[in-house]
């Protein structure tokens, strides 16, 4: 279930949505990639990667002022 990856020569064509997706989706579990709902699919994602990152442990903000 892998995609071929496009060949860029350039960098700009390396962080184009085409190959970026790519990349993104051969690195997805085989779980990921196996939903058959988009429903589940977005379900997945949101669990993966927004529940990891919606915690901020020891955030400072600090702002300078001119």
């Amino acid at each position: 279930m892998d995609l071929s990856t496009p060949f860029f020569s350039t960098m700009t064509g390396k962080r184009s949505f085409l190959a970026s997706g790519t990349r993104l989706w051969n690195n997805q579990d085989s779980t990921t990639r196996g939903l058959t709902s988009l429903c589940k699919f977005k379900n997945q994602l949101h669990k993966k990667y927004l529940d990891r990152n919606s915690r901020v442990d020891n955030f400072t903000a600090s702002r300078n002022f001119n």
